[in-house]
Parts: C-alpha cells; sequence; structure tokens
C-alpha cells in the first residue's frame, strides 16, 4: 500500500546551478506578502548561508539562523525545567558515572576528576545532579558531562528526543512559525528532518525541504527518514540549469539516470553549441590527462583539483598531509582534512584551526584599522576567546587590546599596529 502524501510539507528538487536561493527567497517574500502577521523560519546549513540569504530578507517576521543557533535558543527556555534535566540524566547518567569511575585510568578524564573535586570537594552523581542547574550548547565537537553541556551533535540529538517527547514543545514550533523552509536537507541529519516532519504533520504549518540529494557532501543523513520521503509533496521543483550549456545538461542527466533529476537549459542558451563534446574521463592521472586536454583545445577551461593538489597549490602541502593522517579527519570519519582546512567561519569544529583562522581575519582588519570587525570576530568567537576580552568601556580598555593583540600577532608572524 502505498503512502499517502502529507500535502503541507514539501520536498523542493533543486539542482546545482537551478537557482535555489532565489528561489527560497521569492518562496519567502511572496508567503509574506500573502500572509503578512505570519513568522517564517529558514533554517541554513552554515552562517555564510544564513548572511545570503539575510541580505534580502529584511523583515522581523522572517528568521534565519543555522540548525544549531536555532535549537539553543528555542530550547533555552527549557534547559533550566526539571523534566529536562531529568531527561539529560537518564540519557547520560550512564556515560557521567563511567567517567567519574574511568575504569581505563586515562590521565585526561584524572586531571579532569581532580579538578571538578577541588572545585566542590567532592565528584559523585548526587553532587553533579546538585550543580546542574539548567542545560546549554556548549558550542564545541565534545560534551560536559559534569556541567550539562551539549555539543554540536548531541544538540540536535537531545533535541529530537525532546521534541518527541514533549508535546508542548511540539506545538509551540508551530504556533510560533507558519511557514519553515530547510536548505540543504541531504546534508541534514535524520535527527533534523525527523524533528521538523513530527512537528508540522497535521498541522497548518507549510514545512519546505529544499536541496539536491545528488549533492549530498556530508555523511550526516543516516537514512533514517526515506519512509518519510516517499510521503512528500513533490509539486514544487526547479529544473532548469541557468549555467550550464545544453550539451552538458544532457551529460548530467544522462549520468543521474533518474526522472526525478531531469534539468532543463534556461531559455539563454537552447540553440548555444559547445566547441567541442563533453566527455567523463577516468583516470590514475589526472595532471596528464588535463595536458593533453589542453593541448587539443588549448581554450578550454579545465576545472580539477585533488584534495592534496589543492592545497600543494597555496604551499600548505605539509600542513594537509599532517592533519589527513589525525584519526580525527581519517577516511570514514563524519570530518574530512579538507572540510577543517577549508572552513574560516566561527562554525569550524576544529579549536585550533578556528583560533588559526580568526586570529588571520584579525591581522586583516587591524592593520586596517578596522577595530569594529576585530571585536565582532572576538564576540562572535566566545568558545576561543575570552568574552572579556572584548568589552570595551573605557580608553584604557582599547590600550589593553591594543597591547595584547600587538603581542599575538607578533607570535603570529605579523606585525600590525592601530592607532589609539
Amino acid at each position: 500500500m502505498a503512502n499517502s502524501i502529507v500535502e503541507n510539507i514539501y520536498i523542493v528538487n533543486a539542482p546545482a546551478s537551478s537557482g535555489k536561493t532565489t528561489k527560497i527567497k521569492s518562496m519567502v517574500i511572496n508567503h509574506t506578502i500573502e500572509n503578512p502577521i505570519d513568522n517564517v523560519l529558514c533554517i541554513t546549513y552554515t552562517n555564510r548561508a544564513t548572511e545570503e540569504l539575510l541580505r534580502d530578507l529584511n523583515s522581523k517576521n522572517i528568521h534565519v539562523s543555522t540548525i544549531h543557533s536555532f535549537l539553543n535558543k528555542y530550547l533555552s527556555i527549557y534547559f533550566g525545567h526539571q523534566e529536562i534535566i531529568e531527561l539529560y540524566f537518564e540519557l547520560y547518567g550512564s556515560a557521567i558515572q563511567e567517567r567519574i569511575d574511568n575504569p581505563e585510568q586515562k590521565d585526561t578524564i584524572e586531571a579532569s576528576n581532580k579538578k571538578y573535586s577541588d572545585k566542590y570537594g567532592v565528584l559523585d552523581m548526587d553532587t553533579i545532579k546538585k550543580n546542574i542547574s539548567r542545560l546549554y550548547y556548549n558550542e564545541t565537537a565534545f560534551n560536559s558531562l559534569y556541567y550539562g553541556g551539549l555539543s554540536h551533535d548531541d544538540l540536535i540529538w537531545f533535541s529530537e528526543i525532546v521534541f518527541t517527547r514533549f508535546q508542548k514543545v511540539r506545538e509551540r514550533l508551530t504556533l510560533k512559525y507558519q511557514a519553515i523552509f530547510v536548505d540543504e536537507y541531504q546534508d541534514s541529519s535524520d535527527s533534523v528532518l525527523k524533528l521538523f516532519y513530527d512537528s508540522v504533520k497535521d498541522t497548518s504549518t507549510k514545512l519546505y525541504f529544499l536541496g539536491d540529494k545528488m549533492q549530498q557532501i556530508y555523511t550526516n543523513y543516516r537514512g533514517g527518514f526515506e519512509e518519510e520521503f516517499q510521503t512528500l509533496n513533490k509539486t514544487i521543483s526547479l529544473s532548469t540549469n541557468h549555467r550550464s550549456l545544453p550539451v552538458i545538461i544532457d551529460l548530467l542527466n544522462n549520468m543521474y539516470n533518474d526522472p526525478e533529476y531531469v534539468q532543463n537549459p534556461s531559455d539563454n542558451y537552447i540553440g548555444v553549441e559547445a566547441e567541442h563534446e563533453p566527455r567523463v574521463i577516468i583516470c590514475n592521472n589526472p595532471s596528464q590527462e588535463v595536458d593533453d586536454e589542453l593541448s587539443l583545445y588549448p581554450q578550454a577551461l579545465c576545472l580539477y583539483l585533488l584534495n592534496q593538489q589543492k592545497f600543494d597549490s597555496i604551499g600548505a602541502s605539509n600542513l594537509y598531509r599532517h592533519v589527513n593522517r589525525l584519526d580525527s579527519y581519517s577516511f570514514n570519519k563524519k570530518l574530512s582534512a579538507t572540510d577543517v582546512l577549508s572552513d574560516s567561519s566561527s562554525e569550524n569544529p576544529d579549536q585550533l584551526l578556528c583560533l588559526l583562522f580568526s586570529i588571520g581575519n584579525i591581522y586583516e582588519y587591524y592593520s586596517n584599522g578596522n577595530l569594529g570587525n576585530v571585536l565582532k570576530i572576538l564576540k562572535e568567537n566566545t568558545r576561543i576567546f575570552n568574552s572579556d576580552f572584548a568589552l570595551i568601556t573605557k580608553h584604557q580598555d582599547k590600550i589593553r587590546m591594543k597591547e595584547s593583540l600587538d603581542r599575538v600577532l607578533q607570535v603570529f608572524g605579523t606585525t600590525a599596529s592601530y592607532q589609539v
């Protein structure tokens, strides 16, 4: 028996070059024009995507954020409730007890346990329960089990359980938002997809999952949402490729071999012919193949970069090799060396690289006298910078910051100055 379609939950197929961001903006704007008192929520995958959407969506009724920022803000009013804290110990109690016992006698855990004992006099489950009065999102890749801090992944997992267990949490979502857009659904975890699906189903709120399964680049999705996918409304689709010639689009359609992913060329490219037919080349020596192609077609634009070659080209080959050897970024892990070495945003899960990227950005702004953006970086990265450092209330604070930044940037291998 076929699954019945959930009419108010849409999956919008948006292949590469189909104008997905433009479509999201137009859908959001049209909804707010037709329903001016409605609240609209847009969930993006990165802070950069958030900034891109916010650039043209200026309304107090439109809320755009990453999934972590949204869940942290949305659930913060519940993090101090006794039922939520009890759920935390139900889910993490055994892990907390194991860390207290430290059966493998790990030095790092022993040091952490001693730090807690020195601060509170004793380390046991009763003391930890007494000291945790509310949970929080700690904005790191690891939980702070003794303090109620949820990591990146656990914030999402814990949120799904909260939404599943507490009906009022689900109901508040659809009472607050009348339209919800989830961008890059193919890179979202099963937990995120189910959280929104279960909350919106059987309500009047409209939910849109936008993305392209063919562009999945992360391993967050584990295949646990396939049954729900079959129930989604597929009446909205973006099938026009605005960037490629017809011969390229034909090649992509043949590679996908799926009628759901068929693209059509833009009117601007219909009738335009390529200088030569596109080809897919599978080889062991891409450098030689590119040289051969360029010898035949000198005007061709060849785009190819293997991970190693990308970092070789900017003089960072040794850095890439060393990071690539780390167990955290080895094969089949959630993140790769390329992921963390290419992410200059505050969301980079590697705190050391996040710090180095931030210092690089601070130097660029500081050396140009742009203290405002320096302060912005410091305030946005409270997990790596002391929040008091960016507190400027008097002239002496500016002098203190200048002296500190000068020392840091000198160690960083650069010199900069800012006139106070």
